[in-house]
Formats: structure tokens, sequence, C-alpha cells
């Protein structure tokens, strides 16, 4: 899938995880949003282990910290 982004931001306060997956598609440097979900409750952790496990970058918003 070299052609697509997953773009994944945890809310800290709401413990959620907000993805949206976009791939290139038509012109040069037109995204095309194909997937996009939240994941909450139980699943949370295991998937921030996931992605800590696998390196994969995500945007962390912490309201506590404003």
């Amino acid at each position: 899938m070299d052609d697509m982004r997953l773009d994944i931001m945890y809310a800290v306060q709401d413990h959620e995880v907000y993805i949206n997956a976009k791939c290139y598609a038509g012109k040069p440097g037109r995204q095309k949003e194909i997937f996009y979900g939240t994941i909450d409750g139980d699943a949370v952790e295991g998937f921030l282990a996931f992605c800590r496990k696998n390196s994969v970058m995500m945007e962390v918003f912490d309201e506590s910290e404003l």
C-alpha cells in the first residue's frame, strides 16, 4: 500500500484514536479519502501498543497540556 497515507490522532482526554486513511489517485498530488474511523474503549490500549511496536507515527492531542 505504498500510495496510502494513514493519519492517526490520539485524543488523550477522550481516550479515543481517530484514523483517516487516504490514497493518491488521479492527478499528481490529489488525495482520495477511503476510510475514517474511531477506536475507543478497551481497544485503545492495544492499538497504541501496536503503533509503538511498529513505530507508527501519530499526532497526540492532550488538552491538559494547553
